[in-house]
């Protein structure tokens, strides 16, 4: 069962004009003594740009020439930590991940509070690959699109299989639940436990996802899961449902169109989702089913959100 979401007085499409405060669209979710500025320009005065956004709030961004930095959940000045990174940023309390370059090929880096850095990818990653961590896991797809998962620093993670042959392309992760979409054999969407290794449930592809043929080029389509909810961006619709009863599914046409070169990502926090396309950027209220439109990006995990406040960003907590 599909449900159209009509906006209405509580349903309903909200742009957001550059440069006004989302937390006046926002004001009943955002625990607004909790908003902090992040500035634009790291220490070094460098232009910031944030890339991820962790469960504890803290930030990770880039600068023009590929330097890493981040602020945390108090804000202030981002502070470059070190290394270089263009994709595959990702944090939690106890550690940072990124990935590196080595020519054609990259592998998934991971650093404690201490200093300690290691590969953790255990046959490399995708370049320019979506990295997702929660719960002290990291989770990404490695060159021949397998899944792989580490549990932080620790050691080398593990590729993860249901079965022989691997259980298809991780699209989504919210701890412990990896979701991945086998589209070229069993045109299934399976989640697993990386916990246990065990799929815990197998559903099909989900509605506008298109099973893969040799005849059709690739789909491309975009995937965020949090707790309770399972969004999804295929074909210019976005549409999303509860995971505990998975349906009925609810849909939002004429989603943003993708700057030329940008690969979409989605991000999912308890409450909101985002999708952003290296332009305008979207965020669904998936309880109301109101979105919010905005000219700049948008990044939520666990009880946070950031988004660009005129020259600089904010971040704010949830109620």
């Amino acid at each position: 069962m599909t449900k159209t979401v009509t906006p209405t007085p509580d349903q309903a499409n909200v742009n957001i004009p550059a440069g006004l405060g989302i937390e006046q669209a926002l004001r009943r979710l955002l625990n607004v003594a909790s908003v902090v500025d992040v500035e634009s320009r790291t220490a070094r005065g460098e232009p910031f740009t944030p890339a991820a956004l962790g469960s504890d709030g803290t930030v990770l961004g880039t600068t023009p020439d590929g330097q890493v930095a981040e602020a945390g959940a108090s804000g202030g000045t981002p502070q470059e930590l070190g290394f270089p990174a263009r994709s595959g940023l990702g944090t939690a309390t106890d550690f940072r991940t990124w990935t590196e370059l080595n020519g054609s090929s990259a592998a998934q880096r991971c650093r404690t509070a201490d200093g300690s850095t290691r590969t953790i990818s255990p046959q490399g990653t995708g370049p320019g690959g979506q990295v997702w961590v929660d719960g002290g896991v990291i989770v990404g797809n490695d060159a021949m699109r397998q899944p792989w998962a580490a549990k932080g620093c620790a050691q080398v993670g593990t590729v993860v299989k249901a079965g022989d042959p691997a259980s298809g392309v991780a699209v989504a992760f919210s701890y412990p639940h990896l979701f991945t979409a086998d589209r070229a054999n069993d045109k299934v969407l399976r989640i697993l436990d990386v916990e246990t290794g065990k799929v815990t449930a197998e559903h099909p592809l989900p509605e506008g996802v298109r099973a893969q043929t040799m005849d059709a080029p690739d789909q491309k389509w975009y995937a965020a899961a949090s707790g309770k909810w399972f969004a999804w961006v295929a074909d210019g619709t976005l549409r999303w449902m509860p995971r505990d009863s998975w349906g009925p599914t609810s849909m939002l046409p004429g989603v943003p169109t993708p700057t030329q070169g940008v690969s979409p990502w989605m991000t999912a926090g308890n409450r909101l989702i985002t999708y952003n396309t290296g332009a305008t950027s979207l965020l669904l209220d998936p309880v109301t089913g109101t979105r919010y439109k905005s000219p700049d990006i948008m990044l939520a995990a666990g009880d946070w959100l950031l988004w660009q406040n005129g020259d600089g960003y904010r971040l704010a907590n949830l109620r």
